[in-house]
């Protein structure tokens, strides 16, 4: 009997779980698409499908094939300067966010490993060593030089400010470039780059603490925001770096975060689905986070996660949530 109810459990939670997606999940992320370009035109969705993760081959959650990349959506509020760097409208402004820049040089990579046509190599060339040129030479910071307000917590971020996550992202993009080039100079860049891992946010860092364990915030926002898939991208660009260079801090702070990775991820639970961050935690009272369109990058970098080292955690969730 009790395993009859067990399965009769399993196929409701399945046919609920059916219902969740086909009419809210599948029309939410179809919005994004075509109303938050700046963050869906780079992303592959398709989370059903496992992909093997390697250090300096393709990124995850990017696409592979640039067919039909930077038309329509890319197009609307994204443009590109005589150096072919991608800036972006915002209420009047032009700015470069160095997330948006490194996920194009990275989408840019991506093409060259699945083409081998190197015109894609010497154009994220060109974004590694604009990278090179914008790094802040005191703190090692790729600066979002603009004023934030998160709605998450309810707090605005004063600009300039750092993200744990643009970090990250530039680290992977200057690893590789650098795994392609050897020019020293990418590699210095990468590794200058950690020193706001060193810092709390409350010091100009990216670093917030989660009951004594560090996570990096793709926000330094008070409250911290605790934003899942930003902190599994800084993790990313981590284990890459010390892959790349065996530099001992990136190892450290890698296996400090994958630790606490492994222990809150079941807070990031929410049933069919995952949270997009613990503001409801950290800036309570608040209905949890759900971001339907984040949930299949969340998927693809649980993966990449536990390719580079396995976790009965990882894939408990991975299995749940797919």
């Amino acid at each position: 009997m009790k395993k009859i109810i067990k399965q009769i459990l399993i196929i409701l939670r399945l046919f609920f779980r059916g219902l969740y997606r086909l009419f809210y999940a599948i029309p939410y992320r179809t919005y994004m698409r075509f109303f938050c370009p700046t963050i869906s035109v780079v992303n592959d969705l398709k989370f059903r499908r496992s992909e093997t993760y390697s250090p300096l081959k393709y990124y995850p959650t990017l696409k592979r094939n640039n067919k039909g990349f930077l038309k329509h959506t890319y197009k609307k509020i994204i443009s590109f300067d005589s150096e072919h760097i991608p800036y972006v409208h915002f209420k009047g402004e032009n700015r470069y966010l160095p997330i948006t820049i490194a996920q194009h040089g990275l989408c840019l990579y991506n093409f060259y490993i699945n083409t081998r046509d190197k015109s894609f190599l010497f154009q994220a060339i060109k974004i590694a060593e604009w990278m090179v040129k914008n790094q802040n030479p005191k703190s090692g910071i790729w600066e979002n030089n603009f004023d934030f307000y998160s709605d998450h917590v309810s707090t605005m971020i004063s600009g300039p400010f750092p993200s744990a996550m643009g970090q990250s992202e530039c680290i992977s993009l200057l690893c590789r470039i650098y795994y392609e080039t050897k020019d020293t100079r990418f590699l210095n860049a990468a590794e200058y780059a950690l020193l706001p891992f060193f810092k709390k946010t409350s010091e100009g860092g990216v670093v917030a603490f989660f009951d004594n364990m560090p996570f990096y915030e793709e926000f330094p926002t008070k409250p911290p925001s605790y934003i899942l898939n930003g902190f599994i991208f800084s993790l990313i660009g981590l284990y890459e770096l010390y892959f790349t260079s065996e530099n001992n801090h990136s190892n450290i702070l890698f296996t400090n975060g994958y630790d606490t990775l492994i222990k809150i991820l079941p807070l990031y639970d929410y049933g069919f689905t995952s949270l997009y961050c613990l503001n409801h935690y950290s800036a309570s009272p608040r209905r949890p986070s759900i971001n339907e369109y984040y949930h299949p990058i969340h998927l693809k970098l649980l993966q990449a996660m536990n390719n580079i080292k396995r976790s009965s955690v990882l894939e408990f969730y991975i299995n749940k949530w797919r």
